[in-house]
C-alpha cells in the first residue's frame, strides 16, 4: 500500500455534541491509543521472534525479524525518554539540591543558542569568551550535576515517567506525539455533526510508524486500541491486549470522561472503513 494512500477509520461519539473541553479530551485519548498500539505490537512482535532453537534460514529470518522490531522498540523508547528528559530535567535539578538557578529554563536556552551560533569547539566551551552570568550558571549546573543523590533521584524520576514506568502517564505521552512524531498521525478527513457527531480519519501516518503500511497491520493497530479504551471505560480488566506494556495512564478528569460510556465496539460496515463506536450508559444497543 502506497505511504499516501488514505487509511480510514471512523470514530462515532453518541448523546449530542460534545463540550470543546470534552472533544480535545477525547481525540487524545484516541489517537494516543492508536499510537501506542504500534509500540504494544512491536513488543509483541520482537517477543514472538525467538530464534535460539531454531537453526538454518529459519533462524536467519527469526534473528532479523527480532532485530527490526528490537530497533523499532528502540526508537520509540530512546524517543520518549529524551522528550520526557527534556520536560522535566530542568525543574528536578532545581529541587533536587536547591543549588541550580531558578532561571534554568532561560539558561537552556541560552546554551540552545550558543550551540547554533557554533560557541563549542571540539565539543569543549569556550567558557572564557561568555559573560560573567553564563558562566555563573554554568557552574551552579556542573555542580549539582556532581551530586551522586541529584543523579540518582532524577534518574528514578524519569524510568518512573518512561514506558513500563510505574507513572507513564498519557499527558507525556500525548506530548510526545505532537512534539517527536507530529501532529497529523490522526488526519481528520471529514466530520458528519447531527444530533451524535462521526469523525473519518485518515491513521496512514499510525501505521506508517511501524514502517509496514500493510492492511493487516492498521487492523492490529485498530483492534489493539479498541482494547485499550475499553479498558480505559472499565469494560475490561486487562487494558492491554499484549501483556509486556501497559498502555498511558489517564488523568482524573479524563477518568470522569470516560465513565460516561459502556463500552467501545467495532463495527465493520461491508467491506467499508472499521468504525468505533463508543456507547453511552444506558443507551447500549
Amino acid at each position: 500500500m502506497n505511504q499516501n494512500e488514505p487509511m480510514l477509520i471512523k470514530l462515532y461519539v453518541p448523546g449530542g455534541l460534545p463540550s470543546g473541553q470534552e472533544l480535545a479530551q477525547l481525540l487524545t485519548i484516541v489517537e494516543c491509543s492508536l499510537v501506542w498500539s504500534t509500540i504494544a505490537i512491536a513488543t509483541e512482535k520482537f517477543e514472538d521472534a525467538k530464534y535460539w532453537r531454531l537453526s538454518g534460514e529459519e533462524k536467519k529470518k527469526a534473528q532479523a525479524e527480532r532485530e527490526y522490531w528490537g530497533n523499532k522498540l528502540q526508537s520509540f523508547e530512546t524517543s520518549f525518554r529524551q522528550y520526557i528528559t527534556n520536560k522535566y530535567k530542568p525543574l528536578l535539578l532545581e529541587v533536587s539540591g536547591g543549588e541550580v538557578p531558578p532561571d534554568i529554563p532561560r539558561y537552556l536556552d541560552i546554551l540552545r543558542l550558543l550551540l547554533e551560533e557554533e560557541w563549542f569547539e571540539e565539543r569543549k566551551l569556550q567558557t572564557w569568551k561568555l559573560h560573567p552570568e553564563i558562566r555563573h550558571l554554568i557552574h551552579d549546573l556542573e555542580h549539582a550535576l556532581r551530586k551522586p543523590y541529584a543523579k540518582e533521584r532524577i534518574d528514578k524520576v524519569i524510568s518512573e515517567l518512561s514506558f513500563n514506568g510505574e507513572r507513564f502517564n498519557l499527558e507525556d505521552f500525548a506530548g510526545w506525539v505532537s512534539i517527536d512524531i507530529g501532529r497529523n498521525t490522526l488526519k481528520t478527513k471529514e466530520i458528519r455533526p447531527d444530533k451524535s457527531i462521526e469523525f473519518v480519519f485518515d491513521i496512514a501516518a499510525i501505521t506508517a510508524l511501524l514502517g509496514l503500511q500493510e492492511y493487516p497491520y492498521a487492523k492490529d493497530i485498530i483492534g489493539y486500541a479498541v482494547g485499550v479504551l475499553r479498558g480505559y471505560i472499565g469494560s475490561w480488566k486487562k487494558p492491554s491486549p499484549a501483556p509486556q506494556v501497559k498502555p498511558p495512564a489517564i488523568p482524573p478528569s479524563m477518568v470522569r470522561l470516560m465513565g460516561q460510556y459502556d463500552d467501545v465496539r467495532l463495527e465493520w460496515e461491508g467491506g467499508e472503513s472499521p468504525k468505533m463506536v463508543l456507547e453511552l450508559k444506558g443507551n447500549k444497543k
